[in-house]
């Protein structure tokens, strides 16, 4: 049997792998809707409930993600570091964006800050934050 705190590492960052694919299929559901009810006209009622649901959906995973990773999972340096090295980069793609050295960056589009992707990264950076400022337990060090 594996030892206990590789198997948490390795479901922490399959979590935020997960997270990630989920804004991101999420905001694209919800492109794909506006574009086909400005075309058709008919979506209307379907778009009113997407955008709550799609975000009710994106909260319980992101708490879920916290509470394996902050409350419950093995508390390494690596893990929060990886959440760090991954959400940080995605709050500051807008500020990226427009310094000339990266104006050839075309992330822009996906990490609007309207978009559920760019609120993942901020609560990803957020969670890696907190647990490097909580530190580790006594059982682990």
């Amino acid at each position: 049997m594996a030892p206990r705190p590789r198997s948490t590492q390795l479901i922490s960052l399959i979590g935020l792998i997960s997270v990630l694919l989920l804004a991101f299929g999420l905001d694209r559901a919800i492109l794909f809707l506006r574009e086909e009810n400005s075309r058709t006209f008919t979506l209307g009622d379907i778009l009113l409930w997407a955008y709550p649901l799609a975000n009710w959906v994106l909260a319980i995973c992101v708490l879920m993600l916290f509470w394996i990773v902050v409350v419950s999972g093995e508390r390494s340096k690596f893990v929060a570091m990886v959440f760090l090295v991954v959400g940080l980069p995605m709050l500051f793609v807008p500020l990226i964006y427009f310094t000339p050295a990266f104006a050839g960056l075309n992330l822009i589009d996906y990490l609007l800050p309207d978009k559920l992707l760019y609120h993942a990264g901020g609560f990803i950076a957020a969670i890696g934050l907190l647990r490097l400022i909580l530190g580790r337990d006594k059982a682990s060090a």
